[in-house]
Parts: C-alpha cells; sequence; structure tokens
C-alpha cells in the first residue's frame, strides 16, 4: 500500500459518548512518503470542559481549547485529504474512530459518517500484537475483523502501546514527543512501515 493516511486524536478522556475531541491530527503517505503532519487543536462543541488530568497527558489545556478552530473545519479538512484513502491508526479501531464518528454526528449531522467505515481502517496496535503472537488473517478476514480478534486475545505482560512498539522495532523517538496527535502520528507512521515496508 503506497497511499494511505495515518490519524490520531486526543481527547478529554476515555468514553466516546461523553468525552470530546480536543485535538487531531494526520499525515498523508504519498507513494510511500509522508507529507508535512497536519495538526489542530479543535473545539468540538461549546462548553467543552478539559479536566486537569487529561492537560496532564497531553498538554492541552482549557484555554487552548477556548481559542481554537471548530472542528467541524477540521473535519472537512481530514475529509478532503484521506478521502477514498485508507487510514491507517493505533488502536484506531476501539478508540480514535469511535471518538471520529461521534465527532461527525454532533457537528456535521452525520453527513460524512458513511466515509469513516470499519474497513477502511488499518490498526497497528492489532498488527504488531499479531506480529507478537505470530498470527496472521485468515483467508478473506477483513482487517477489522482480524483486528477485533486479535486485540481481544488477552496476553499477560505483552505491550503494545505506541512508545512500546517503537522500542521494540527500533524506532528512534527522539523529537517525538508522545501524546501529542501530530508526534503520534509520526510514531505511527513509523510503526506502519517498519510492520509492513509501507
Amino acid at each position: 500500500m503506497d497511499n494511505y493516511t495515518v490519524f490520531d486524536l486526543e481527547t478529554t478522556g476515555l468514553d466516546p459518548e461523553k468525552d470530546r475531541v480536543v485535538e487531531i491530527a494526520w499525515v498523508l503517505v504519498v507513494d510511500r512518503e509522508a507529507q508535512p503532519v497536519k495538526s489542530y487543536v479543535v473545539r468540538d462543541g461549546e462548553g467543552v470542559v478539559v479536566p486537569p488530568e487529561a492537560t496532564a497527558i497531553h498538554g492541552i489545556n482549557q484555554g487552548m481549547v477556548d481559542e481554537s478552530r471548530p472542528i467541524s473545519e477540521v473535519l472537512e479538512a481530514f475529509d478532503a485529504d484521506s478521502r477514498g484513502l485508507p487510514i491507517v491508526g493505533h488502536n484506531v479501531l476501539r478508540f480514535d474512530r469511535n471518538f471520529l464518528l461521534n465527532a461527525v454526528r454532533r457537528s456535521m449531522n452525520g453527513r460524512m459518517e458513511f466515509r469513516f467505515e470499519k474497513n477502511r481502517f488499518i490498526d497497528t496496535a492489532a498488527l504488531f500484537k499479531a506480529r507478537k503472537l505470530g498470527i496472521t488473517p485468515r483467508s478473506g478476514e477483513p482487517h477489522h475483523v482480524f483486528a477485533a480478534r486479535i486485540l481481544d486475545m488477552r496476553v499477560p505482560g505483552l505491550r503494545f502501546n505506541v512508545r512500546s512498539c517503537c522500542v521494540e522495532l527500533g524506532i528512534n523517538l527522539d523529537g517525538i514527543e508522545l501524546h501529542r496527535a501530530g508526534y503520534d502520528v509520526a510514531a505511527t507512521q513509523k510503526i506502519y512501515a517498519a510492520l509492513t515496508g509501507h
């Protein structure tokens, strides 16, 4: 796969039903070459509260969100850049896609929702975990089904967060500050390339 989009976001918490997106980032990969990362702090509706514990993780504070662009503008740009391309992300099928869909439903009246079907997404967390376990997809098994099967497996001691994957794969994290969407996108693109050669 020579052309794809890598996507990540940061949120106010872990519950896609009540928490909100505060940052979206993506990078287009064209002919296996990563283009410049696009990253935006966003306002996912009015009255979004950024808890201190979320700020402690990603560094995005209330003032940054209050002064940011409406999420609808950034979703339009993301859709325009990524349309028709596979979307790669780390734990994207369990986390980021759910937040993305809820943001689309709220801010775009769901009109772009159909563009983010599960079969567009490729999950590097699942790819890494499957590699560690020596498991490959079954014949004809779609990636999102394979990813769900792999991520459902409980393997005590197996770590597959972004940092662990980078360390295991020998990816240099110098200059990459994890837990900001733009940096996580850059790291995830490197993980995907290391796992697939793309």
